[in-house]
């Protein structure tokens, strides 16, 4: 399967993708968001904006807003990849980039994080002072035995790990829960896959897709 917009992705199981770039994801105006793949979309909630700079992204005003995707796309197996700007990050307080009730990509001060839920939670954090209003793409991966976080298309961290609890949640972007941990950022591409992509592959689709965001 290719895509027409961005062929050098990867395409082997993809299960969600939206792009706000992407007229058939975005019109750029309205609420309704269309998936690429897969007929799953989201719902923009309270207000999120859309800004046409770098191609198009979602912008979040930190205080309500979230798209709603009112779906659970993980599986026991996932690889999730997100472009993300950050405009403020307070010292006390979490940002949360993506959520499904038993999984979250999570921003602190001097660090992103990938959160999973088994029998108890689990950080796994990658220690970076991020700079505000700089694109950055994050992906982590649940394989078999392994949890990992990457920083544009590189490595940062890992922990051995066997768990896979991933029971049905709605995942949301921008939000924990859409109650609390707003994001105060913008988001552009994301993609989800069924199953645990290699360092090669994650890569892979960093530099299919870096141009768009000035790297």
């Amino acid at each position: 399967m290719a895509l027409g917009h961005s062929p050098q992705i990867v395409t082997n199981g993809l299960v969600f993708y939206v792009d706000p770039s992407n007229s058939r994801s975005y019109s750029g105006s309205g609420f309704t968001v269309n998936g690429l793949v897969g007929g799953i979309g989201g719902t923009l909630i309270n207000g999120t904006g859309f800004s046409s700079a770098n191609g198009g992204s979602f912008f979040f005003d930190g205080t309500n807003d979230y798209i709603d995707t009112q779906t659970d796309f993980l599986s026991t197996r996932y690889t999730v990849s997100v472009w993300f700007m950050l405009h403020t990050q307070s010292a006390n307080r979490f940002q949360i980039i993506f959520e499904s009730g038993y999984a979250q990509i999570f921003l602190s001060s001097q660090s992103i994080s990938f959160w999973y839920k088994n029998a108890s939670p689990y950080w796994l954090p990658y220690d970076i002072n991020l700079s505000f209003n700089t694109w950055y793409q994050v992906c982590v991966v649940n394989d078999a035995n392994l949890k990992s976080v990457y920083l544009n298309g590189l490595f940062g961290s890992s922990v051995s790990d066997s768990s896979n609890y991933e029971p049905p949640n709605n995942v949301k972007i921008g939000s924990n829960q859409g109650t609390i941990e707003f994001l105060n950022g913008k988001v552009g591409q994301f993609f989800a896959y069924n199953q645990a992509l290699s360092q090669q592959e994650i890569l892979q689709n960093y530099n299919a897709t870096k141009g768009r965001y000035g790297l």
